[in-house]
């Protein structure tokens, strides 16, 4: 073999068999996968792809400005911070990730002001590279446009290979303004 071939990913396991209907090692299958990622990343990040940070439910707990500290009664139908659930979401920023982003069409629904975007009804499916397994209540924020859009009721399709996830697809919804996850955007602000 000539000297001055480049070779990409991985070296191949030592086979003096020849015997190509082996994979190889499982270390070559993680070589390829980290190979796969670096590949996608660096196509994102030079030509469609867009720069998310993804946030994951760590826990639920009671509201402090609208509950009763002793008896947790809801005191306060219309609060700022719960919208009068009595109950806050806490989140844990997981990392920031590139993703491929197809958006889906918006729909307009007839009212008696006129047509308006239905908001909340468009779906938009995120390729996600590298990232952790996601799950249902998870969040994403684009950078570029600082929205949130949540994964509801669809747990994400994985690209796997040897154990690591190279890349997930998940079906999510564009959160309004204004709605608890909100809330992450503006104590990262606050803290800049």
């Amino acid at each position: 073999m000539p000297t001055n071939v480049l070779k990409y990913g991985p070296a191949g396991p030592d086979d003096s068999i020849h015997d190509y209907t082996r994979f190889g090692t499982h270390e070559h299958l993680l070589g390829y996968a980290d190979k796969i990622k670096a590949d996608l990343v660096n196509a994102a990040s030079l030509y469609n792809g867009k720069e998310i940070t993804l946030y994951k439910l760590t826990g639920t707990h009671r509201c402090p400005k609208c509950t009763n500290t002793i008896t947790g009664e809801i005191l306060v139908s219309n609060c700022r911070e719960c919208h009068g659930t009595g109950k806050v979401d806490a989140w844990t920023q997981v990392g920031d990730f590139w993703a491929y982003i197809d958006f889906g069409p918006e729909y307009n629904i007839p009212q008696l002001i006129g047509n308006t975007v239905n908001n909340g009804q468009d779906r938009e499916t995120f390729i996600i590279i590298g990232a952790p397994l996601i799950k249902d209540q998870d969040f994403l924020v684009v950078k570029e446009t600082q929205e949130i859009h949540k994964i509801y009721n669809v747990e994400p399709k994985i690209i796997a290979m040897g154990g690591i996830v190279v890349a997930q697809a998940a079906t999510t919804s564009k959160i309004e303004d204004g709605s608890p996850e909100y809330r992450v955007l503006d104590l990262e602000n606050a803290g800049q």
